[in-house]
C-alpha cells in the first residue's frame, strides 16, 4: 500500500510539474520541449564532427553502396540496372532524443534506424528508375521544432 502512495504522489507532482510548465511557457510545445528537450542552447562546442562525404559511411545511399534504399517490395519491379537519372535523397530528421540540438551521427543509434528505414520507406521509391544519393547529416532534433 505504501508503494501505491509513493507512486500516486510522484504521478500528482509530474501532472503539476506539468501544469505549472504551461502555465508560465502559454503554449503545450514549449512545455514538451522544457520537460523533454536540450538543457542547453545551441552551441558549436557540442555539435558533432562534420561527416566526411569522401567516405562510404557518411552515406545512407550510394549507388555503390545503396543500403535499404536498395529495397524493392514483393511484385513492384527491380532495381534499375542503368539509370539514367540521379537522386539526391534528404530524409527528414529521425533525431527524437533531447540530449542536444543536432545529431551526434551515431552509427549504433536510435537515430541511425530511423534513417535506415527512411531509406527503406522513402528514398527507395527512386529506385526503379535512378541512382539514390542519400547523406548523412547532423539532423536537427525533432525538439527544435517545438521552440
Amino acid at each position: 500500500m505504501k508503494r501505491f502512495f509513493i507512486v500516486l504522489a510522484a504521478a500528482v507532482a509530474v501532472v503539476l510539474a506539468a501544469a505549472a510548465a504551461l502555465y508560465f511557457t502559454g503554449n503545450v510545445a514549449s512545455t514538451i520541449r522544457l520537460a523533454f528537450g536540450p538543457r542547453h542552447g545551441w552551441d558549436l562546442k557540442y555539435k558533432a564532427p562534420p561527416p566526411d562525404y569522401a567516405k562510404t559511411q557518411s552515406w545512407a545511399a550510394l549507388p555503390s553502396n545503396p543500403g535499404l534504399s536498395a529495397y524493392v517490395p514483393k511484385g513492384s519491379g527491380a532495381v534499375a540496372v542503368n539509370p539514367q537519372v540521379d537522386v539526391f535523397f534528404i530524409h527528414p530528421t529521425g533525431y527524437m532524443h533531447g540530449a542536444d540540438w543536432n545529431s551526434p551521427l551515431d552509427p549504433k543509434s536510435q537515430t541511425e534506424e530511423n534513417t535506415q528505414w527512411m531509406m527503406a520507406n522513402q528514398a527507395s521509391v527512386y529506385n526503379g528508375c535512378c541512382a539514390i544519393y542519400a547523406p548523412r547529416y547532423r539532423e536537427g532534433s525533432i525538439f527544435r521544432y517545438l521552440d
